[in-house]
């Protein structure tokens, strides 16, 4: 038997008083592609590793990081460049490093690793991407190692771009990790974020850069058969920009190009909350949606398979606090942003192999002045922040704001149970632990509190004991985590705007989910329409597994430009019209961004689907694009 944990009064009258609703339903296993447990060392993940400085010198920080917060390493860019850029040139081959050198400069590496205590200790923990930088890495001939040669530019038949880059990459990664306490990386980046450097602010072709992928994959590949290799790591996504124009050059050129070679996707996410004298530019909500399902349907259609993500950095740039001191608001940013961003990547957990938020240790290798430090860090000096600039490199070092993520983070485990909310704009996680259930709720809403009744479905001989609850708020712009135990589950909690909570829940027994709900995605057999008015772009989604009960989510990936709308004047499913919403995740106007890009969630009553499904989509007038079309279709078994 079970039952329903709620207060009824507060659930009649939520649409009247304008609160929303979460159910929590700890029967149900909630399953994507097979994937309900959640991987710790997968989402929560921070850009560094045990090898470096910042964390050897600081060892009580970083035990309560890794051990008490239960974090993950998750990225290293910096020792393969230094060990490429101390290398010599191999007399016989110019332009490709000397294997000796290399196997000097690796036994060099590891002799420090073997005195540092941390690698073997948390080698569990450390499992981190390797990337190479565009220096000194990508072929032009002008960028020299530190004896003064260049990498080979040759790109024959014979020797295509990348070949020697790929070679290098390739015996570094067999011989750093041939032995010793540093643990291999599983994934290897071909380049990080290449064509924001030499596209947007150069004169390289994207189908260079492309090809110069599948040259170094395999040069990697010819050394090692251990590791995953991906790319092209997208700093900004924009495939909307010139009607989709951008997409054509970059994404799917490099999907067509490279694609067959790489074994991810790896992008980057991040808002900009205040770029160019106050412009929004947020991608968290329908913006990254749209972004992954475009790559997704594509990749299907010309690889005939999806592939998985590695979103190798994440979280919030930080324009309006350039060359200023250190100040909590812009960490409140990163922390904005982090949490929302998490909660759609978690709705992946068969996909993502890997996520990372951007901050790094002490990062005083980008400090710009004395008072104009890195802006994206972990930890700062304790004088930092008050009126007194001159003494901003002294003092002990402490954490910044930024440690509130992994704190508010820090008890959520288990598998994951099935929730349901009548707000897009709230998103909503659960994962149950023995005795133990958390609940994450985060507001996408920026200027609005919200208010929050959550319910539970519940064995009946499970009872509430207490509730924690973890609260992540801003008021007057500086992050705030306060903690709180109650003895009974809340009827209601307000979030104030963008505010995160995670309720832990204590149950007077363990609670065994005996349901199970399977979460599945299926595109269209086209993609990319052009909108004409008046006119109907039909796609059909085909092979759809249907159970006897479930639900399932029509998601339209939409580019317009603005004055018009996102929302399709009339949806039908299989020839029946469906309610069309007038809400997207986030930001519905975009209307600092170049042309509105997102994703429309369009309900399916679940008696319409079929094994194949045709939709046609309609608006009034012309502009722009569906992207992509898929069914998301929840199948339950209760």
């Amino acid at each position: 038997m079970y039952r329903l944990v709620a207060i009824p009064c507060l659930l009649l009258s939520a649409v009247a008083s304008g609160q929303s609703t979460v159910e929590i339903d700890w029967t149900t296993r909630h399953e994507v592609g097979g994937v309900s447990v959640l991987d710790r060392s997968v989402f929560l993940s921070l850009h560094g590793s045990t090898s470096e400085s910042d964390w050897t010198s600081e060892p009580d920080k970083l035990e309560y990081l890794l051990e008490d917060l239960d974090v993950y390493f998750g990225r290293e860019t910096g020792r393969i460049s230094g060990t490429l850029r101390s290398s010599e040139e191999d007399p016989d081959r110019p332009g490709f490093v000397d294997p000796d050198s290399i196997a000097q400069l690796v036994e060099d590496w590891r002799e420090g690793d073997l005195a540092n205590p941390y690698l073997e200790r948390y080698a569990h923990r450390s499992e981190v991407i390797v990337g190479a930088q565009v220096h000194p890495f990508w072929p032009d001939g002008k960028t020299e190692m530190d004896s003064g040669w260049t990498i080979s530019t040759t790109d024959t038949a014979d020797e295509p771009l990348g070949t020697a880059t790929g070679d290098f990459m390739g015996r570094y990664l067999a011989q750093m990790y041939a032995e010793g306490p540093k643990e291999k990386p599983k994934f290897v980046e071909v380049m990080n974020e290449p064509l924001w450097e030499l596209t947007t602010r150069g004169d390289t072709p994207p189908a260079d850069v492309f090809r110069f992928h599948n040259a170094v994959a395999d040069g990697i590949r010819g050394h090692n058969d251990d590791v995953l290799i991906g790319g092209y790591v997208v700093a900004f996504p924009f495939p909307e920009r010139d009607d989709f124009g951008r997409w054509d050059e970059r994404l799917k050129s490099f999907i067509d190009i490279a694609g067959e070679k790489m074994d991810y996707w790896s992008l980057h996410f991040y808002d900009f909350p205040n770029i160019s004298n106050g412009l929004r530019q947020l991608r968290r909500g329908s913006n990254i949606e749209a972004v992954l399902d475009l790559v997704d349907h594509y990749s299907e259609l010309k690889l005939g398979h999806r592939k998985p993500f590695l979103i190798s950095e994440y979280g919030s740039q930080l324009h309006e606090y350039y060359r200023k001191p250190w100040t909590p608001t812009a960490d409140a940013e990163i922390l904005r942003s982090g949490n929302a961003m998490l909660m759609q990547f978690l709705e992946r957990p068969d996909q993502i192999h890997q996520t990372t938020l951007f901050a790094i240790g002490k990062a005083e290798w980008g400090r710009r002045s004395d008072d104009w430090p890195y802006l994206w860090r972990m930890m700062r000096r304790a004088t930092e922040g008050d009126a007194d600039l001159s003494d901003d490199r002294e003092g002990p070092w402490v954490w910044t704001e930024v440690i509130k993520f992994f704190q508010l983070w820090s008890d959520v485990n288990g598998t994951r149970v099935m929730t349901t909310s009548d707000e897009l704009d709230l998103q909503a996680h659960a994962y149950l632990e023995g005795d133990v259930g958390h609940i994450v709720m985060n507001s996408l809403e920026d200027f609005e509190s919200m208010t929050v009744s959550p319910a539970m479905v519940l064995p009946s001989d499970a009872l509430v004991e207490s509730v924690q609850i973890k609260l992540l708020d801003y008021p007057e712009g500086a992050p705030r985590l306060t903690t709180s135990t109650q003895r009974d589950l809340p009827e209601s909690i307000t979030l104030p705007p963008n505010a995160t909570a995670v309720l832990s829940v204590t149950f007077s027994k363990a609670v065994e989910p005996t349901a199970t709900a399977s979460e599945s995605r299926y595109y269209a057999t086209s993609y990319l329409k052009r909108i004409e008015a008046n006119q109907p772009n039909t796609f059909a989604i085909e092979s759809v597994d249907v159970g006897d009960s479930g639900r399932a989510v029509l998601r339209l990936g939409v580019g317009r430009d603005h004055g018009f709308s996102p929302f399709p004047t009339s949806v039908k499913l299989n020839g029946e019209e469906l309610a069309v919403p007038s809400d997207v995740r986030g930001d519905n106007e975009q209307a600092d961004r170049q042309r509105f890009f997102g994703l429309v969630e369009v309900p399916v009553p679940y008696d319409l689907l079929g094994e194949n499904n045709e939709v046609t989509v309609r608006y009034a007038d012309t502009t722009g694009h569906v992207s992509s079309a898929a069914l998301k279709v929840v199948t339950t078994s209760r």
